[in-house]
Order: structure tokens, then sequence, then C-alpha cells
């Protein structure tokens, strides 16, 4: 385990799960190129992390991700990433 900003982290096979100093944990994994990957178990898992605990239903947790569309991208079927946005100019 190491130590980041006061937060730990640990790398794990593809990815790495940070840890805050509050407990909170995010967990990513990162496909060829290095983009950052989640899934449905791992958003549950950060909700269930908190301070304040969130406990979703993982069907809501889909549908979410479904309505930020042009904000995420599904990489692998059940895989979303941040869709890449190009500055215009």
């Amino acid at each position: 385990m190491g130590r980041s900003w006061g937060d730990s982290y640990q790398v794990h096979g593809a990815g790495c799960l940070f840890v805050g100093s509050d407990g909170a944990e995010i967990d990513v994994d990162f496909m060829d190129g290095g983009r950052e990957v989640f899934d449905v178990w791992r958003l549950l898992r950060y909700g269930r992390s908190l301070s304040e605990p969130c406990e979703l239903a993982e069907q809501d947790v889909r549908l979410a991700l479904e309505s930020l569309g042009s904000l995420l991208v599904e990489v692998r079927p059940g895989w979303f990433g941040v869709a890449e946005t190009r500055a215009s100019g």
C-alpha cells in the first residue's frame, strides 16, 4: 500500500484502489493506453464506503449511467470511462 497526498493506494491486477483519509474507496482499472474504467460493482462499493453510506440498487446505478449518455462511454460491456472531449478552437 502506497501513500499519495495523505491518501493511500494499492495497485492490483489491471487497476488501483485509492482510499481517502475519510475511508472512501475509489477503485478503477486501466485499459491499454491508461484510460481509467469502472463498472457498477465499483460504484456500489464506493457508495458503501462513504462516511454516510449510500445504498443503491444495482439497477438504479445502471439507469444513472445510461442517463449520463454523452459524458460516459461504454468501453466494453458493463465497463465505462469518461468520454473524451476535444477543445474547439
